[in-house]
């Protein structure tokens, strides 16, 4: 339900919008004006809003996705000061400036950095005291020499939000969801907070 709300967050915005103003078409005048760097005309500030507020509404979403996860995960529930949403979206905003910037250099330092510090959103659920320079360091440094684990388990997450895309579209939010509770688990086995990494627990 949460995963389907936070697709429904990015679109609705920009259903309104399109219900509210009559968007250019593809033609002669909206292709001189992509031609012109003005990608949507004059109508560029307001799908610009449009877009921000949907990412806004998305990333608080999925904030409270990973806050469900992991109090079902831990069996406690995890609270959301005001001051854990400030520093969730700030992090999330330098995370994502990493990744695009990373990706820029030929994607190959996209798969080597982003690895590294996509754990920081959750370390910032997880540890409402801990800073936003904290928890990129405390996502560095859980993700040491589990590059390529960490890829690997990325190249499954796409292969099952792409199957369940094949099975009529319906698919995709159950294996979306499927695919951050994997996101969560992969943090408390590298912040060693699952049963596994202790040597005196047997597996269930």
């Amino acid at each position: 339900g949460l995963v389907l709300l936070m697709y429904v967050a990015m679109i609705v915005p920009l259903c309104i919008l399109s219900a509210t103003v009559a968007l250019p078409g593809m033609d002669g005048e909206h292709l001189d004006a992509l031609n012109s760097g003005q990608t949507f005309g004059s109508h560029g500030g307001v799908i610009l809003l449009a877009i921000l507020i949907g990412g806004v509404l998305s990333v608080y979403v999925t904030m409270l996705l990973y806050k469900m996860i992991l109090s079902v995960a831990k069996g406690k529930t995890i609270p959301l000061e005001q001051s854990t949403v400030v520093n969730y979206f700030a992090v999330t905003i330098i995370v994502g400036i990493i990744a695009v910037v990373s990706m820029n250099f030929c994607y190959i330092p996209f798969f080597i950095i982003y690895p590294r510090v996509m754990l920081a959103p959750i370390y910032i659920i997880d540890n409402p005291k801990m800073g936003i320079g904290d928890a990129i360091e405390q996502s560095w440094n859980a993700t040491k020499d589990n590059i390529w684990k960490l890829l690997l388990l990325g190249v499954i997450a796409r292969l099952i939000s792409y199957l369940g895309v094949l099975l009529l579209g319906v698919g995709f939010f159950p294996a979306e969801a499927f695919t951050n509770v994997m996101l969560v688990m992969v943090y408390l086995i590298l912040s060693g907070q699952d049963e596994l990494a202790q040597d005196d627990v047997a597996p269930k």
